[in-house]
């Protein structure tokens, strides 16, 4: 059966994260990785699976949501901002998930495996083939 494992990215780490862990007693790190539980794991034919345990089945999906975090806005030199990140949010019955492609190491092959097995309804709405 076919699957993907979403692979992310390390968050930030180093001179930076070490210094807030300490600080925090160890509350940041902490709160980091329970902020990544609604991230997809993996996914196969059947639906997907979160870095929390959560499974969703492709038809129990209801909407999906794609969303671009943006920095700067409009300037007067004509500028839309930056784009930071961006991500389909999943909702359904059992709760919500996230594909984060802006943290997602395997991008393409995410982006491909998604959108070759949601619901083709979910994504005619808002143009979040993209």
């Amino acid at each position: 059966m076919p699957e993907i494992e979403v692979q992310l990215r390390r968050g930030v780490r180093g001179c930076v994260w070490y210094p807030v862990g300490c600080l925090t007693l160890g509350f940041a790190p902490l709160m980091a990785k329970l902020g990544e539980r609604h991230f997809v794991r993996h996914m196969t034919e059947d639906g997907l699976e979160t870095r929390g345990g959560k499974r969703l089945a492709w038809n129990q999906i209801t909407s999906v949501t794609f969303t671009r975090g943006v920095v700067g806005g409009p300037s007067v030199y004509g500028g839309g901002g930056t784009t930071v990140s961006y991500e389909y949010i999943l909702t359904s019955p059992v709760g919500k998930a996230s594909v984060p492609l802006w943290r997602t190491v395997n991008q393409d092959e995410v982006r491909a495996f998604f959108l070759a097995h949601v619901p083709p309804h979910l994504l005619s709405n808002q143009g979040v083939g993209g």
